[in-house]
């Protein structure tokens, strides 16, 4: 897919299939064909190689985790990290951009996931005093995975405090409270 402009200014997506070609003296030339796209094939095009990122993403596990100290304010001692996602040679686009992408193809939770197990797994060679705060999303929230992530860390419940991100709203606060019980009765 190539982004054109038309005569008349406006951007235009085609598929442009070419292959080389030898004439009969034996110089190179091509051969090739060129259609227009409309907007439902650009689209599904667009999702798919957005699909692909993710999933490369979530396969090569290649997010690391960044700890920004959370410190008290009379003291200014370190009580605390929050745990920021930061993807490998991904400078082109901001983490914020990455979650969103993989939310729009629906791998929204599975990337949350990992950067959530990631950044608890960095966080168990922490010193024990402080605590991690991890954001996901509401969507996140409700999922049964957390529980398991929860469980399998290496990082006591009591340390682990969960921020709610602002990327999407809840539509629940009934069902998004109910889920949070179990975590909370965790220590979380």
């Amino acid at each position: 897919m190539v982004t054109l402009r038309h005569r008349d200014g406006t951007a235009v997506q085609v598929e442009i299939c070419v292959r080389g070609r030898r004439d009969g003296t034996g110089r190179l030339g091509y051969t090739g064909s060129c259609r227009l796209l409309d907007r439902g094939t650009v689209e599904s095009l667009a999702a798919e190689k957005v699909r692909a990122r993710a999933r490369a993403l979530l396969t090569g596990r290649t997010i690391l985790t960044a700890f920004q100290p959370i410190r008290r304010l009379d003291t200014g001692s370190v009580i605390g990290v929050e745990a920021l996602t930061r993807f490998a040679g991904q400078l082109s686009q901001s983490p914020e951009a990455w979650f969103a992408d993989a939310a729009s193809v629906g791998c929204g939770a599975e990337l949350e996931f990992l950067a959530m197990e990631m950044a608890l797994d960095a966080a168990a060679r922490l010193p024990t005093h402080l605590y991690v705060s991890v954001y996901l999303s509401p969507q996140a929230f409700l999922d049964p995975r957390l529980n398991d992530i929860l469980q399998k860390s290496r990082v006591q419940a009591g340390r682990v405090v969960l921020e709610l991100t602002e990327r999407t709203v809840v539509d629940d606060y009934e069902q998004f409270t109910a889920a949070l019980a179990r975590p909370r009765d965790s220590g979380l």
